[in-house]
């Protein structure tokens, strides 16, 4: 995890999947193959399932209090 956290444009890190093996990585600028390849180095079998844009969530609107 500490791995994953120090590399370059990293925001949040957590653990997923049914057996927590996956880890989910968000961030602006993360170099994939890079990142790939420190975890194939240090941990063992890494694969890329997903890349793509992180769409935030929209915002609540506030309720008007009359």
């Amino acid at each position: 995890m500490a791995l994953v956290a120090a590399a370059g444009g990293v925001d949040s890190v957590a653990i997923a999947g049914a057996d927590r093996d996956q880890v989910v990585v968000v961030g602006e600028g993360v170099d994939s193959i890079h990142l790939t390849s420190a975890l194939r180095r240090k941990v063992g079998p890494a694969h890329i399932l997903q890349v793509g844009e992180y769409k935030k969530p929209p915002a609540a609107t506030p309720v008007p209090d009359y």
